[in-house]
């Protein structure tokens, strides 16, 4: 299991009007697929099983001139 370390939850209508209302966590996509993944946001934790697929996923440009990374966004729901 890999543990992701999470600084900011994002509001969903800031990454397309379809997510309104929802949070958001955004994953990087090269940690996606190897194995399950634990989000930790200020001491909150969510599961994610390998092969989950997100809601979205968006290119961004990378500040040094290399390639776009992709991030991978899924509805925040942590456990109780």
């Amino acid at each position: 299991m890999y543990i992701y370390n999470t600084k900011f939850l994002i509001q969903g209508h800031k990454v397309a009007r379809e997510f309104a209302g929802k949070v958001l966590v955004a994953v990087p996509k090269k940690k996606l697929g190897k194995n399950d993944i634990e989000i930790v946001y200020h001491g909150e934790v969510m599961k994610l099983e390998m092969g989950t697929v997100p809601l979205i996923e968006m290119p961004f440009p990378d500040k040094y001139g290399r390639e776009p990374y992709f991030m991978s966004y899924f509805e925040w729901c942590p456990e109780e």
